[in-house]
């Protein structure tokens, strides 16, 4: 029986009633597939979801998870959120009940050859990208995965169900841990450095939850990743998979690099050709220039053409909390990066610019050490305002080597950052950190930045 068959003839009980649970409730649903999501939070948090599990005859738990539901259940499906060591979990592996991911139930119903994007940063943006281009070549392609939609989501719509549809999905190391036979036909790696040591006991933990992106792929697959790397090449090393390769520096390897400010394509035929100069992006910082190389190499992998993905990457504005250009007043700029959630995006974002910001950094601890971006921030940051759970941490690691504040809020951390600017200044907010010890998720925080941000132009506009 194949895992699609014992899927659509089991009892499937769904761990977790976020984005991704839903998705999956919604797509058993829709082929009749009995299950029941259970979930930790209270009722009262879950109201919108309990409405539409109703509307769905899908029955839920939610807070108190009966005890021996366990014995009612043939498959376990998880939302990335829930790591593995939660109690149901642990007695689903007791009774070798088979865990899968939201994941790997989408990816049993598509219909669509996958795209696979994964990495420590940079994976929306390049997702939407190569969708972008995609769509600019004649395919009907849509972003899914571990942002906007859910690949469960996408697989019940008509428009993935069509001869020249292609589906462009976001894949993290918390989705990987339990997938079984997902197998995208290009997968994309992006980097691979330190991150949610909160989850991880160690680095080499987190390395191999992104190492099973590559564990089903043979012959008939292409992974496409970077060069500069060294994890990446690595795993490009031991992949069955066809490899194609992009680079920062001009190499008879890659299929894409980049050469003194401009990017160049090597063509299926072995032609190479200029893609366009850096200046002509609208992307900033040369880890958006990576994202940019890995895109195009996935576009020429599926033949697209090279004005299509220069169209693509020169027309690509910045999605929203990403480097993202908020405002300029008073001749002070100011820079919404609320999705650097690690030390590597925070040395990324900080890398973009070339001279010092007043930096906006802190948040929910995730077991990082600031101390190794402690000369890049006495190099790149004149002054640092910090906020969060992180605060003391980080002030500890740098207050040798720069100014540092530590400020209750987001919105004393503006308020502070537009005391200290003056005309030609730029204010970043870069955390560096989880938003979770302050706010539901990355995006509310950077919402909040923004608000601070604009409330005081116009406050300041009003009053002239």
């Amino acid at each position: 029986m194949s895992l699609k068959e014992k899927i659509l003839n089991s009892r499937i009980g769904i761990l977790g009633a976020g984005r991704s649970g839903m998705a999956a409730a919604r797509l058993l649903a829709t082929h009749k597939v009995a299950c029941v999501v259970l979930d930790d939070a209270p009722a009262e948090r879950l109201s919108l979801q309990q409405q539409e599990l109703e509307r769905l005859d899908v029955p839920y738990y939610f807070q108190n998870i009966p005890q021996g539901l366990i014995d009612d259940i043939d498959i376990v499906v998880l939302s990335p959120g829930i790591p593995l060591s939660h109690p149901f979990c642990e007695q689903a592996r007791q009774k070798t009940i088979q865990i899968l991911s939201e994941l790997e139930l989408g990816y049993q119903f598509a219909s669509a050859p996958i795209v696979a994007v994964s990495g420590t940063n940079g994976k929306t943006t390049t997702t939407f990208l190569i969708a972008k281009i995609l769509r600019l070549a004649g395919f009907r392609a849509k972003e899914a995965g571990n942002m906007g939609d859910a690949l469960c989501d996408i697989c019940i719509t008509p428009e993935s169900q069509e001869e020249n549809s292609i589906l462009v999905v976001e894949v993290s190391s918390f989705q990987l841990e339990t997938i079984q036979e997902f197998k995208p036909y290009i997968a994309v790696l992006l980097n691979v450095s330190a991150d949610h040591l909160d989850r991880y006991p160690d680095v080499e933990a987190y390395k191999s939850a992104k190492r099973r992106l590559l564990i089903n792929l043979d012959e008939e697959n292409v992974l496409v990743t970077n060069n500069d790397d060294s994890v990446c090449r690595e795993f490009a090393s031991e992949t069955r998979a066809k490899v194609r390769l992009f680079s920062k520096t001009p190499t008879p390897e890659a299929s894409v690099w980049y050469d003194n400010g401009e990017i160049f394509l090597r063509l299926p035929s072995g032609e190479e050709k200029h893609l366009c100069s850096v200046n002509e992006l609208r992307l900033r910082g040369m880890h958006n220039v990576e994202n940019v190389m890995a895109a195009a190499a996935t576009a020429l992998l599926l033949n697209v053409d090279p004005d299509s993905i220069r169209r693509g990457v020169t027309d690509f504005l910045p999605l929203e909390h990403r480097m993202e250009f908020v405002a300029a007043y008073d001749g002070i700029e100011f820079y919404n990066d609320s999705k650097a959630t690690n030390l590597n995006s925070l040395e990324k974002a900080l890398s973009t610019f070339d001279k010092q910001v007043i930096l906006i950094c802190g948040g929910k601890n995730k077991n990082e050490d600031f101390r190794q971006l402690a000369e890049l921030a006495k190099e790149k940051v004149a002054l640092a305002i910090l906020i969060g759970e992180m605060a003391e941490d980080i002030s500890r690691c740098w207050s040798s080597h720069l100014p540092c504040r530590q400020v209750r809020s987001v919105e004393e951390a503006v308020s502070t950052a537009i005391k200290e600017a003056h005309p030609g200044d730029i204010i970043l907010f870069s955390p560096g950190c989880p938003s979770y010890d302050q706010y539901k998720n990355f995006e509310e925080r950077g919402e909040d930045f923004k608000h601070c941000v604009m409330n005081y132009i116009t406050q300041h506009l009003w009053d002239e």
